[in-house]
């Protein structure tokens, strides 16, 4: 990336998706705490049955597995609409330095927005897990909550994952462009 101008917008993007995603983690933490405290207070054996967290943990693998498809699906969407909107404005014969790839911002915007959808759906699957916990004070709500807690802090956005996550969507729209 030699443009700095692209380093500034990258860099502000970066500390956006950063404060996103704890904000995420931050609100799933503080709801962990609370109900590992209520449950070590309420002195009440766990439900012998624990079918709302038998349904949450059903609701997590497939949270887990929709949060690794649809944001690719939607960068992919993106991908495909800017390759449309490049080869209806490019001539015949292209020179390389007549089209330029889009910009930094427009990648960084779709990374946020599939970072998003994809931890928005852990999130989601997790809180479950945890109103199961909460409820039912079976281990293995908070084990599950547990685990997407991690994967989310997984999700952390790098600026080397960042760059590299745009250099292979620029390299896939001169692919898709190519197809045209």
């Amino acid at each position: 990336m030699a443009n700095p101008d692209d380093d500034s917008v990258l860099a502000a993007r970066l500390w956006t998706m950063r404060i996103i995603l704890v904000a995420l983690i931050n609100g799933l933490v503080i709801f962990l705490v609370i109900a590992v405290v209520q449950q070590s207070q309420a002195n009440v054996a766990p439900i012998a049955e624990p079918l709302l967290t038998y349904v949450a943990l059903g609701y997590a693998a497939v949270g887990l597995i929709v949060s690794t498809v649809v944001p690719n699906v939607v960068a992919a969407a993106q991908r495909r609409r800017v390759a449309r909107a490049l080869g209806a404005s490019m001539p015949a014969e292209p020179d390389a330095d007549e089209v330029l790839p889009p910009d930094v911002g427009l990648w960084c915007g779709v990374y946020q927005t599939r970072l998003i959808i994809g931890a928005a759906l852990l999130e989601g699957a997790a809180f479950f897990l945890l109103t199961a916990y909460f409820i039912e004070g079976n281990i293995l709500g908070l084990a599950g909550a547990a685990v997407l807690i991690v994967l989310l802090l997984m999700k952390f956005p790098t600026r080397a994952g960042l760059q590299r996550w745009i250099d292979r969507q620029r390299a896939l729209l001169d692919q898709e462009r190519i197809g045209q």
